[in-house]
């Protein structure tokens, strides 16, 4: 008796523990391949998300638009501009795949640390990314440059400063060096 009781309890165990529980179709979420941090007015900050329309890379339910989707918010904190981006675009942003941050350069002069230490603390972004300072501008500008309509211009930053890290043998240099 005490065989079947085991035997039952496993059997229920592996039915009650699989399956997806949190799962997310593809058409609920975004992707979210890069941001771009700005300094707004009123010492606030102004935050571009560019993410993935996945309806658009897939040749079958693709209707022409742009493979990805670029929103900005304003607020006082990073953690308030993420919240304000994902009501915005009504999906859930996943942050997992960003590649490149850039920064401001009025920002950067400010300091960029609290930016990091949130970026750190999210349990949602890896910390595999590039960060960019856009230098003589605002980050928003380098996203709204012309590229051609098939690209994702966050994997294009990533891409080039990829390469720019082992075609000259390093990193970009910085003002301090």
């Amino acid at each position: 008796m005490r065989k079947y009781g085991v035997m039952f309890a496993v059997i229920l165990t592996a039915i009650l523990l699989s399956g997806c529980w949190d799962q997310r179709e593809l058409s609920e979420i975004t992707v979210v391949t890069g941001m771009a941090v700005d300094k707004g007015e009123d010492d606030k900050y102004i935050l571009t998300v560019e993410g993935i329309n996945a309806t658009e890379l897939n040749n079958r339910t693709a209707s022409g638009n742009a493979p990805s989707i670029v929103y900005s918010a304003e607020g006082n904190t990073l953690a308030e501009l993420t919240y304000r981006v994902n009501e915005g675009i009504s999906r859930h942003l996943i942050y997992s795949h960003m590649r490149t941050l850039i920064i401001g350069e009025e920002l950067a002069k400010e300091g960029i640390i609290d930016f990091i230490d949130f970026l750190e603390r999210n349990r949602e972004i890896r910390d595999d990314f590039n960060i960019l300072i856009a230098r003589g501008g605002e980050g928003i500008r380098c996203i709204k440059s012309d590229v051609s309509i098939s690209e994702i211009y966050f994997f294009k930053i990533a891409h080039s400063a990829g390469h720019h890290d082992e075609g000259l043998g390093g990193r970009p240099r910085s003002e301090d060096e």
